[in-house]
């Protein structure tokens, strides 16, 4: 978050271009010039860290794409 101010991220996904998504924790917030990792395997959120909770891969190695989507648009994107 590069703004001053905090995000409200209910409903917000994290997703590949398969469509496997990650969802954020109801009433998560992220606050103004914080970041947060997002990790497909699993452990304890924190404020800092979430975790997808899952046992295989999701990112493809030869390329993929992370959509970052609020509850109505995409926010974000990034190819590789």
């Amino acid at each position: 978050n590069r703004g001053a101010g905090s995000q409200d991220m209910t409903c917000w996904a994290l997703y590949d271009e398969q469509w496997h998504a990650y969802f954020f924790p109801a009433d998560f917030i992220l606050l103004g010039g914080n970041s947060v990792r997002v990790w497909t395997k699993s452990d304890t959120d924190t404020d800092t860290d979430l975790y997808w909770g899952l046992d295989d891969p999701v990112w493809g190695n030869s390329g993929d794409t992370a959509f970052l989507r609020d509850s109505r648009d995409v926010i974000d994107s990034l190819g590789w």
